[in-house]
């Protein structure tokens, strides 16, 4: 009876593994198919936007439309700031120790970008998911910015942050032995992008109607669809970056469908 039951789950694993091998694949196809129809398009002067459209742009950020942000961590001034929160969580069960997310996203207001031709907005919105809104920032997570004890009390305006945004409280400190971090230390990273940074746009353009001959000639949105692209890498890197993303998707998903069909089929072998 023992040994059924015990076939039987071993079989459950086995095809388990063997569906998310498959499942990992088509997310990998899936995500190449999306980034080359993305980046599969010419670069546009700033100025040139006459018509409604998906477009590409390389240009400077001249700064917020209004007034600037300030990051949340670092209290930076910038238009756009992605951050991400961490906690070290797990002497409590007597066991392992890891970092684990406690919440990620971004800050962002209206702001310029201009190669030169002429000045466009940039107004981003959504959140962000894969094949959809992306913020790739070369220097993000990076190092912690920021970084508070278990012990210790964040700063204000973290606090204030954390309480906004409806973080998870932080986990205890444990009554265990523990290593150099304990439970409940966290770590704040962000990465803040400012007037002067250079960045590649890809999203949908809607010209501007004015009089000014110094207003935006058009503003640039995410998508229908959500697809919107926001880089600080220059283009070739962006596209190099992405593709290794997808790599993992067909490098882990190959190894599953190996493992789960070499249970099945004993005469492929699996190592």
């Amino acid at each position: 009876m023992i040994r059924a039951i015990t076939d039987a789950l071993g079989t459950l694993f086995d095809g388990g593994v063997l569906l998310f091998g498959v499942f990992a694949i088509y997310v990998g196809i899936k995500r190449v198919r999306h980034q080359v129809g993305v980046f599969d398009r010419s670069i546009v002067a700033t100025g040139s936007i006459a018509e409604s459209g998906m477009v590409a742009i390389n240009a400077r950020i001249e700064g917020p439309v209004t007034d600037a942000l300030r990051s949340p961590f670092k209290r930076e001034r910038g238009v756009l700031s992605k951050w991400q929160l961490k906690e070290f969580v797990g002497h409590e069960l007597g066991s392992g120790h890891h970092w684990w997310g406690r919440g990620e996203g971004y800050k962002t207001v209206s702001f310029l970008v201009d190669d030169g031709s002429g000045p466009v907005r940039v107004e981003v919105s959504g959140e962000e998911e894969l094949n959809g809104l992306e913020l790739d920032l070369a220097g993000f997570p990076g190092d912690p910015v920021l970084e508070v004890a278990v012990s210790e009390a964040p700063p204000d305006h973290v606090r204030e942050f954390t309480d906004e945004h409806e973080l998870r409280e932080r986990q205890p400190e444990a009554d265990v032995p523990t290593w150099e971090d304990e439970q409940g230390d966290r770590r704040y990273f962000e990465e803040t992008l400012a007037s002067g940074d250079e960045v590649h746009v890809i999203g949908h353009a809607e010209p501007v109607d004015s009089d000014d001959p110094h207003a935006p000639v058009a503003k640039i949105v995410p998508a229908d669809d959500g697809t919107f692209y926001l880089t600080d890498r220059r283009r070739k890197g962006a596209v190099k970056h992405q593709l290794k993303r997808a790599t993992v998707y067909f490098f882990i998903g190959g190894i599953c469908l190996w493992y789960g069909v070499a249970q099945f089929v004993p005469s492929i072998g699996f190592p």
